[in-house]
C-alpha cells in the first residue's frame, strides 16, 4: 500500500478520499519548518506552506510528488524536485472565489479607511479615534489589476456592479469588459485603487518601492492579496506615512507570521489581516481536494493538472 504523508491541518475530506483511492495516509504536523522526519516509504506529501528542500527530499528518497495545499510554491525547492524526477503540484483556482472576495473587502475598507473606526468585539470601544477622516467610495472609480489569473478574473467580476474602469496587467492579452489592458505605468498613474494579484517572482519582487509609488496618486489605495515580496514594505511605510498615497490593504507581508511590530501594523490608513484570504470553508475543502486528487493520478501513473516543474 502506497503511503501518503498528509498535513493534520488538511481538511478530512483529503485524508478520506486518499483513503478510499487504497493508499496509507500518515500524517504530520505542518506548523514549522523542519518538521519531516526520515521516512523512505512515503510516496507522496500533501505540503503546507513550509519549506521543503533538498535536504527534506533525502529524508525520502522514494518521493514521486509534492502536492501544495495552495497555489505559492516558493517554499519547495523546484531545482532539487525536477533533478529527483520528484512533481510539484499546485491548485489554482481551488480558493480564487475565496481570495477574490477578500480582495473586494480591502477595496472597500480601505478606500473608506475603516479600520481606524473599527469596534473593540470586547471593549465596545473606538479603535482608533475617527477624527474627520472622509474615505472614498469605490463606484465610479479606477481599479487596477495586476495579474489576471483565476484570482484576478473573479475579482473584475465582482467589480461588475460597482460601474469601475477597470486597467488589467497580464502576462497575455485579455479582452476586458468595461475595461482594457494597460502597461504597470498607466496603471500607477491612473488606478484610484490597485490590486496586486500575482506571484512572487524575480521580476515582481519589490515592484511596489519608493519609485513607483510616486507614480500613484494621492488618492491611491494599494491591495496585495498576492504575495508580500510584491512591496518594498519600507517605501509603503514612508509613503502612507507622508499621505503620498490615501492607504493600504494587505493579506500578506514579506515576512510571515506578520509581527505586531511590523511599522505597518500601527498605521491607521492601513487593513491588515495575517495570508487568510483564502481560508473560507469552502476553499479548504476545494484546495485540500484538489491536491488529493493530484497525488491520486500522480502514483496511479497519470499526469497531474497542474504541475510546476518540468
Amino acid at each position: 500500500m502506497k503511503k501518503v504523508l498528509v498535513a493534520s491541518q488538511v481538511d478530512e475530506i483529503a485524508k478520506t478520499f486518499l483513503i478510499q483511492q487504497g493508499f496509507q495516509v500518515l500524517e504530520n504536523n505542518q506548523e514549522t519548518d523542519n518538521c519531516f522526519d526520515e521516512n523512505p516509504e512515503v510516496e507522496a506529501v500533501l505540503l503546507m506552506p513550509i519549506k521543503f528542500d533538498d535536504n527534506t527530499m533525502n529524508k525520502m528518497p522514494n518521493l514521486k510528488i509534492i502536492a501544495r495545499h495552495g497555489v505559492g510554491y516558493d517554499n519547495v525547492s523546484l531545482s532539487a524536485a525536477t533533478q529527483r524526477g520528484i512533481v510539484v503540484t499546485n491548485t489554482p483556482g481551488a480558493n480564487a472565489s475565496s481570495v477574490a472576495e477578500t480582495a473586494l473587502m480591502f477595496l472597500l475598507m480601505s478606500g473608506r479607511q475603516f479600520a481606524s473606526k473599527l469596534i473593540n468585539s470586547n471593549t465596545k470601544s473606538l479603535a482608533l479615534s475617527t477624527g474627520n477622516s472622509f474615505g472614498y467610495e469605490l463606484s465610479h472609480k479606477i481599479v487596477g489589476i495586476i495579474g489576471y489569473g483565476n484570482i484576478g478574473r473573479k475579482i473584475a467580476r465582482l467589480l461588475s456592479g460597482f460601474n469601475v474602469k477597470i486597467l488589467v496587467n497580464a502576462r497575455h492579452k485579455y479582452v476586458i469588459n468595461n475595461g482594457e489592458m494597460a502597461s504597470l505605468v498607466e496603471i500607477y498613474k491612473k488606478a484610484d485603487y490597485i490590486v496586486l494579484a500575482l506571484p512572487a517572482t524575480h521580476e515582481t519582487t519589490h515592484m511596489i518601492n519608493s519609485a513607483t509609488l510616486k507614480l500613484m496618486k494621492r488618492n491611491a489605495v494599494l491591495i496585495n492579496v498576492g504575495r508580500g515580496q510584491l512591496i518594498d514594505e519600507d517605501a509603503l511605510y514612508s509613503a502612507l506615512i507622508n499621505n503620498q498615497i490615501f492607504g493600504a490593504g494587505l493579506d500578506v507581508t514579506e515576512n510571515e507570521p506578520v509581527s505586531a511590530q511590523n511599522p505597518l501594523y500601527s498605521l491607521p490608513n492601513v487593513f491588515l489581516t495575517p495570508h487568510v484570504a483564502g481560508q473560507s470553508r469552502e476553499a479548504k475543502e476545494n484546495v485540500a481536494l484538489e491536491a488529493a486528487k493530484e497525488i491520486t493520478r500522480v502514483l496511479n501513473g497519470s499526469q497531474p493538472k497542474h504541475q510546476v516543474n518540468n
